[in-house]
């Protein structure tokens, strides 16, 4: 059986290229993971490329964007969810 991790997210910055999010999960670096906004058409790519633990939050989760679609609300705070990659097999 596959299981799917999957959080809801806040999002603390977002650029073209990668995002800032509060995670309440201990991701692992270079973790490929999908990522979707819940505002606006926003979905993506992306790998963790660092993990911070802070005092008000679990953790800070820096993401890097490999493929990005649609468009992002400009309204941060907004929550986003990730999940983990499913690989892909094609035959």
């Amino acid at each position: 059986m596959d299981l799917v991790t999957y959080e809801v997210t806040t999002t603390r910055e977002v650029s073209l290229h990668g995002a800032s999010v509060l995670t309440k999960k201990q991701w692992a670096p270079n973790q490929r993971i999908d990522v979707r906004s819940l505002q606006g058409s926003f979905s993506g790519f992306a790998r963790v490329v660092h993990l911070q633990q802070r005092k008000d939050t679990p953790f800070v989760m820096g993401l890097e964007f490999f493929f990005t679609d649609g468009q992002w609300k400009q309204n941060l705070g907004a929550a986003m969810p990730v999940m983990p990659r499913r690989a892909k097999i094609f035959s």
